[in-house]
């Protein structure tokens, strides 16, 4: 027996248009983008949303870490999940696709699944996840490690500019952090998760390629080197006795460019 699949298209004029209206809130500048975590900007894009949502035929809620969840039924409702998420807040001058792709696209999926009277097996969740930029309050992954239960207390304190703590955003947001365990899934529930994101690098469009798979994601390690100097004349003081703070970060800056390009296939990056 031999099976065979039908392809099935999105409307992806209807894509485009929600990804432009979405990044029509918040705009700044020309193609910028300011949506911070829990602000007015993303309130409102959560409103518009999870109308979005409701209108491809899901029920949405926003829980107690600022997520907001779009849940389409499967047949079977015992079934784990499958997770299809990303995140709508953006740091200042952030591009229209970095996070709402992810979401849209999840949304579009689901709503053309429901426009082509297919039920999945499992239940479908799109999600927003709040506060992936970490702009606001210098932290970020908020909403996604606030499902797994990975959410520190301190974090709650954390002020933003304006010394306006993420407890406070919270609240006005709608949402109560004394009730995050209620938010938390439990280990097992989720039995898969995708994610569509810009490509944020060159390799896609040198390849001319439309789309690849990742098989890694990089995980910063920041390091604080200090380099002591000794102060002396610009002009007397002979090259071998000098001790200049600026050379030896040079030589530092120098070294880690090489270590990071021994192997031209290992996708390391190093900055200073």
């Amino acid at each position: 027996m031999t099976m065979t699949t039908k392809p099935m298209l999105i409307n992806s004029a209807r894509l485009q248009q929600r990804i432009d209206a979405l990044s029509r809130i918040g705009r700044i500048a020309e193609t910028g983008v300011c949506r911070l975590a829990l602000s007015k900007e993303d309130k409102l894009a959560v409103e518009v949303v999870a109308g979005w949502m409701q209108e491809a035929g899901m029920t949405t809620r926003i829980d107690h870490f600022g997520n907001l969840i779009g849940r389409l039924e499967g047949m079977n409702p015992a079934a784990k999940l499958l997770m299809i998420g990303s995140h709508i807040d953006s740091q200042p001058y952030g591009g229209r696709f970095d996070g709402p792709i992810g979401v849209l696209g999840g949304i579009e999926v689901v709503q053309t699944l429901v426009e082509q009277n297919i039920k999945p097996e499992c239940p479908i969740e799109v999600v927003a996840f709040c506060d992936e930029e970490g702009a606001r309050f210098n932290k970020g992954l908020f909403g996604s490690r606030g499902i797994l239960g990975n959410v520190e207390p301190e974090e709650l304190e954390r002020t933003d500019k304006d010394g306006v703590t993420r407890r406070q955003a919270l609240l006005d947001f709608g949402c109560d952090p004394s009730r995050f365990a209620e938010s938390v899934y439990p280990e097992g529930t989720i039995g898969a998760y995708l994610e569509m994101h810009i490509e944020q690098g060159p390799l896609l469009d040198t390849l001319n390629k439309p789309v690849g798979i990742v098989t890694g994601i990089s995980g910063p390690l920041w390091l604080t080197v200090e380099v002591t100097g000794f102060a002396g004349h610009a002009g007397s003081v002979p090259m071998a006795m000098r001790q200049d703070a600026l050379l030896g970060a040079a030589k530092i800056i120098l070294a880690l460019n090489q270590i990071a390009s021994q192997d031209p296939a290992a996708p390391t990056v190093g900055t200073v």
